[in-house]
């Protein structure tokens, strides 16, 4: 009875995509059904037909590896993997183990470095340089070095050994002087005939191997056999060779040469460009990917992948990706990455990946917005410009991208069309048609453009103004007219042409827009905007999506949604979005002729952070749909979630813009089908032991590990050996007798547990890779052993003694009562006599409290009295300070004083206590208006009194005295102030911070600001700019003795109508929340950018709303004042 296996339904499911692929592309539609099935089982058990595809355009994914991360030296010299899955890498100090996370050193006993490796059908790698061995697991799981140094003559260990091979004459050890050949425990030397050895290969149980200045030689029964021919390589040095078909292929000096047994070497031209890259490049090192490509590292030019005729697909080199040109050694791993060893670090390359990407190396240099294919050219409308390739051409090699428009040479570019003979685009001017012959401006507007919509002979243009109108003609594309009655932002459209309706998304704007147009199509007849109150599950973040004429579909925050005319509201569509899942915004979506529709959308991982993916809806032959995202799971944290980034060139060609350029998509590559991996235990080791290693690189042992209960601390690292986008890869893990169940999905490599208790446990961790494959599962036992105080023989022992105490105990208490009796008796006696003291000593004091009674009621009377003045005296002073409130209010600016100067103002005044020590004072002379804001030293009485001084200064300094330079007025207030608090003798620093600005009238509505202050600052901000900006004042205070002679300074503005002037005293910033944090001049700063804008007095609430939320209750601790004019 046959079996059905993994490996036999991988090939079954091999051959269902590529049939269904082929079905969809129409191109077994003729098969009758015999013919079908048998083209479907071919397919089925030839998953290399579907595998072997490898791009030409776009360059792969390139992962590279440097010194840093893998703490080695820069050369590596040689790539394999062992069959659990780990990579091995010979670099100059020696041999370089990976497993998707962790690096380890492995050095010869000399040290030297790794120069080749050679696996056999048994796993075993052979190992050659400094030093020849293989690699062998330890009792502990880890890799090491096992030399044969010893099994070779002293004559031999003084070379270095250049190549291994597993043949069947045995692992051959190639060096310059000797080759060494181990087999059957036993080690055999050949010498070269004369000079020495250079290159050798293994191909088809062939072990071929090149002498120098004699030519190629053939191993055969243990000798050294010229080939027929062979001496044609004397002088020139073979490199690559290897099987094409049943030729030998060899390439040295710039040709290429094959070999057949009637006709010798004889030179080879591939007809390709190859011919040329080989002359102009040395070639070092090579492998085969498959039956249809191989792989050619050079020495000064990267590597290139090759058909088996020749023809060049991909060339990798560092200007765009590899970290450095010269290729020493190349392999593939079992997953289908290939690496390469480089002169300069390790790099991982993708090459059976749908996804290619395009990038500066192909010169685009900024962000890409749309992407559209016209008369053959690739056309990108980029952030600086219109770029251009020739795109349908068998050649890709180098492919750069040139500027495609002179007038557009640095311009916001948005959308492109083609139309007819002519390439329609869209920038933040209008829309420019270009042609082979001209670039012309379509349209009289100048108004940013986002959209194009094509629908036979028109083309609906989306703008900042609304929707214009374009008819197409033989002359091009002429300008009709903007579609009276809307005026809006438009960033989507859809038009209906069967009842000639046009629908509107604005993206941030609330709602979609269904606009009715008249039959000329120049005017809107009705427009109706559709919000959450019609279906929509939000009213931002609406799409309105080009995919159907015939139905009006909408991306929004949770999935699809389509119009229902009957209902007049929108609903879910609930075959793609039940695909979807839950709370999927939709940021954009296209479809292709097949009706196979791409979806960029946002997903949530385990930890709430968002990121944009895509995934593709296929359509099947039934109508309904499938759901596809691993072939785009490479494109995760390179999407961008502002732009439309899905471009259909065609349907076996797909454009994603993305961050640093823009990715191609070959939908023909199958998607990534489940390969297995495993789970790898890197390390067991327990925390704060020495020799503490319990596991290392193996993933089981055979008996479980047993712990004492003093080391129960344990620490476990794994890693996936899972190599493309290994850094993606997230791991779930449980401990069984302790945790209760999986732990969430992280990229944590370890987990460590202490304190464990005694039992038996068992750790299981496993991983996901990028796709969402999840790994093979691995375990390792242990058992955590019991305390001594708490084993068997332990417990056996506090039995025995617990029976002892209670035996002595009984005899204790019996002892004790008796004694106790006694005790007793006695002090009953005892007590009796002191009890009798006692009363007579109580009576006695019973006397005193009597008496003391009486003194305490005789001081209540007179407490009373004194609180019946203490409240006289403070209602005084309460109706003094009120009075001195009111006077102080009364000559502080009020609103009559102050709307006649300004229309648009707010003060936000708040004394700490009844009165306060901040003021402001504002003064009309001449053309000019003089405003002050001051805090004067301390608060309540004292600070009132330095105001109303303040106050009575300034208008006797400016008003009267006619003093109306603002820095010279200062000074006067400095003058004064000193003199009239006599600070001379006393050496008081008494006096105020203020800020003072004149402000005059201008011409073309502009006001000059001219500001002096001492130690305030004045905020303000241009009309044009919500960006608050400061004018520092004088560091010197009015007032007070002070060391320096410093005089205040004059800084003038002009400034536009509509600017905002900002005064305050520090009171404002200087509050403290419950935790004794200032509010702060930054914070303050911050909230006038966002509130500038608004009227003064929503400005105002605004300041106080901070404020309350800020002191939270907090005790005011300092007078605050704050004054914001409108000019």
């Amino acid at each position: 009875m046959a079996t059905i296996t993994p490996h036999t339904t991988k090939l079954f499911l091999y051959g269902w995509l590529t049939y269904n692929y082929f079905i969809r592309q129409k191109l077994v539609k003729q098969m009758n059904p015999i013919t079908a099935i048998l083209f479907f089982l071919l397919l089925s058990f030839s998953p290399a037909i579907v595998a072997q595809k490898i791009k030409s355009k776009g360059i792969p994914y390139i992962r590279n590896y440097t010194v840093g991360e893998y703490q080695a030296y820069t050369q590596n010299w040689a790539v394999t993997q062992d069959n659990q899955g780990v990579m091995y890498f010979g670099n100059n100090s020696g041999i370089l183990e990976f497993d998707g996370v962790h690096w380890r050193l492995i050095q010869f006993i000399n040290g030297g470095r790794v120069k080749d490796f050679a696996k056999d059908s048994q796993g075993t790698i052979y190992v050659c340089g400094r030093d020849i061995g293989y690699l062998q697991k330890d009792t502990l799981g880890q890799t090491r070095f096992v030399s044969l140094q010893d099994q070779i003559p002293p004559s031999c260990k003084k070379q270095a050994f250049w190549q291994v091979h597993v043949t069947t004459q045995g692992v051959i050890f190639q060096g310059r002087n000797y080759l060494c050949i181990w087999k059957n425990n036993q080690m055999k030397v050949i010498k070269p005939p004369k000079n020495q050895f250079s290159s050798s290969f293994y191909l088809q149980q062939q072990y071929y191997i090149q002498v120098v200045g004699i030519g190629l030689f053939m191993l055969q029964q243990g000798q050294l056999v010229l080939m027929p021919g062979g001496n044609l390589f004397d002088k020139t040095r073979l490199r690559v060779m290897f099987m094409l078909g049943n030729r030998l292929i060899g390439m040295a000096g710039g040709k290429t040469f094959y070999y057949t047994p009637k006709k010798l070497f004889e030179v080879y031209h591939w007809g390709t460009y190859l011919d040329t890259f080989i002359q102009k490049s040395e070639l070092y090192s090579y492998t085969r990917l498959n039956s249809r490509h191989l792989v050619l590292g050079t020495r000064n030019k990267g590597l290139v992948v090759i058909d088996t005729s020749g023809r060049i697909i991909q060339h990798l080199h560092q200007g765009n990706g590899l970290q450095n040109n010269r290729v020493f050694a190349m392999a593939s791993d079992n997953q289908g990455n290939l690496w390469a060893a480089l002169n300069i670090g390790l790099s991982q390359v993708h090459p059976y990946s749908s996804i290619s990407y395009f990038g500066k190396s192909h010169h685009i240099h900024s962000k890409v917005h749309n992407v559209t294919l016209h008369q053959n050219k690739l056309y990108l409308a980029t952030s600086k410009g219109l770029l251009q390739t020739q795109w349908k051409t068998s050649r890709h090699l180098n492919q750069k991208f040139s500027k495609a428009s002179k007038g557009l040479k640095n311009f916001q570019m948005w959308d492109i069309l083609s139309s007819n003979q002519e390439l329609i685009n869209t920038y933040n001017h209008g829309i420019l048609g270009i042609t082979p012959d001209q670039e012309r401006k379509l349209g009289p507007f100048n108004y940013n453009t986002w959209r194009l919509l094509s629908y036979q002979n028109l083309v609906l243009a989306g703008t900042n103004q609304g929707v214009a109108l374009f008819k197409k003609t033989s002359q091009g594309l002429k300008y009709s007219h903007f579609i009276k009655g809307f005026s809006e932002k438009v960033r989507y459209m859809t038009y209906a042409p069967s009842s000639n309706t046009l629908w509107i998304g604005r993206l941030y704007q609330d709602g979609v827009y269904r606009l009715q147009l008249n039959d000329s199509l120049d005017s809107i007849v009705s427009c109706t905007l559709y919000t959450t109150a019609h279906g929509l599950p939000s009213s931002k973040h609406n799409k309105v999506l080009q995919l159907s004429q015939t139905q009006v579909l909408i991306g929004t925050s949770d999935g699809f949604y389509v119009f229902n005319k009957a209902t007049n509201r929108f609903e879910p569509k609930k075959n793609w979005n039940k695909l979807l899942g839950k709370n999927k915004r939709v940021l954009w979506a296209e479809q292709d002729s097949l009706g196979n529709v791409y979806c960029q959308i946002t997903e949530h991982d385990q930890v709430a952070q968002s990121f944009i993916q895509i995934v593709l809806l296929q359509k099947q032959p039934d109508g309904s749909y499938t759901l596809h995202h691993k072939p785009f799971t490479a494109l995760r944290g390179r999407l961008r979630n502002y732009n439309d980034d899905i471009h259909i060139l065609n349907n076996q060609e797909v454009m994603f813009t993305i961050e640093g350029g823009i990715a191609h998509y070959d939908p023909t590559i199958p998607q990534p089908v489940h390969q297995k991996f495993q789970t790898k235990l890197h390390k067991v080791e327990l925390i704060g032991q020495q020799d503490s290693l319990i596991l290392a690189g193996g993933n089981t042992i055979e008996q479980p590990a047993v712990l004492s209960y003093n080391t129960n601390n344990i620490r476990f690292s794994f890693a996936a050996l899972f190599y493309a986008y290994a850094e993606q890869n997230e791991y779930q893990y449980q401990l069984r007798g302790f945790d209760k169940g999986w732990s969430a999905w992280s990229k944590t490599t370890q987990k460590e547990y202490t304190n464990l208790p005694e039992g038996n446990y068992e750790f299981r961790v496993r991983s996901k890779n990028i796709h969402g494959d999840v790994g093979q599962e691995t375990l390792f036992c242990f058992e955590v052993l019991s305390p001594w105080y708490r084993t068997g023989n332990a417990y056996a022992g506090y039995g025995l003694l617990l029976m002892l105490l209670f035996m002595a105990s009984v005899k204790s208490y019996s002892w004790r009562v008796i004694r106790q009796r006694n005790r007793l008796e006695h002090k009953v006696q005892l007590r009796t006599a002191k009890i009798a003291q006692q009363k007579s000593f109580i009576e006695i004091k019973n006397k005193e409290l009597i008496q003391q009674q009486d003194e305490i009621v005789a001081q209540r009377d007179l407490i009373e009295l004194q609180n019946e003045v203490l409240k006289s005296s403070h209602l005084k002073i309460s109706q003094s300070l009120r009075a001195a409130r009111k006077i102080q209010q009364a000559v502080l600016p009020f609103a009559e004083r102050i709307h006649p100067l300004f229309t648009d103002y707010f003060t936000l005044y708040r004394p700490k206590d009844v009165v306060s020590g901040d003021f402001y004072w504002i003064e009309p002379i001449d053309d000019a208006i003089f405003i002050a804001v001051a805090d004067c030293t301390g608060h309540g009485i004292p600070g009132a009194f330095m105001s109303m001084m303040g106050c009575a200064l300034l208008d006797q300094i400016i008003r009267i005295n006619g003093i109306h330079n603002p820095a010279q007025a200062l000074d006067t207030l400095h003058s004064e102030v000193y003199r009239v608090l006599q600070q001379e003798k006393s050496k008081d620093r008494s006096g105020m911070d203020i800020a003072l600005c004149k402000l005059e009238k201008q011409p073309e509505e502009q006001t000059k600001v001219t500001f002096a202050g001492g130690k305030r600052p004045l905020y303000y901000t241009n009309s044009n700019c919500g960006k608050i900006r400061e004018l520092r004042g004088t560091p010197k205070s009015i007032g007070g003795w002070q060391r320096q002679n410093i005089s205040y300074a004059n800084q003038t503005l002009y400034l536009p109508a509509q600017s905002a002037l900002y005064m305050c005293s520090d009171g404002y910033t200087d509050q403290n929340n419950p935790q004794r944090q200032k509010l702060g001049q930054e914070c303050l700063q911050y909230l006038l950018e966002r509130i500038c804008k608004y009227q003064m007095l929503k400005q105002k609430y605004a300041l106080e709303q901070l404020l309350d939320e800020h002191r939270q209750g907090e005790e005011q601790r300092d007078d605050i004042l704050v004054v914001g004019i409108r000019l």
